[in-house]
């Protein structure tokens, strides 16, 4: 989203479609995938909910390793990412 649309007052990103459009979709997620990822993303909704200061990153490293699974990332590219969340 850097690379693609513009920041906004309080460092938020813009995501207007047609800075989306670039990123490849998966035509067909797995039913699983689609339903884990939603339990996960409820789960945090809900820790934030009762705390926002409450880490959720066991979830969030679910929700990543889910998505390299459905990207079919090898262990080189998961780490290139894995360093940029870190920066």
């Amino acid at each position: 989203m850097q690379n693609t649309g513009y920041v906004l007052r309080g460092g938020y990103y813009t995501f207007k479609t047609n800075y989306i459009q670039p990123f490849p979709v998966p035509e067909n997620i797995p039913i699983e995938i689609q339903e884990k990822v939603e339990k996960l993303v409820n789960e945090i909704i809900e820790i934030k909910r009762h705390n926002p200061n409450n880490k959720t990153l066991v979830q969030e490293k679910e929700i990543d390793n889910l998505i390299y699974y459905l990207y079919n990332f090898d262990e080189k590219e998961i780490n290139i990412i894995d360093n940029l969340n870190h920066l």
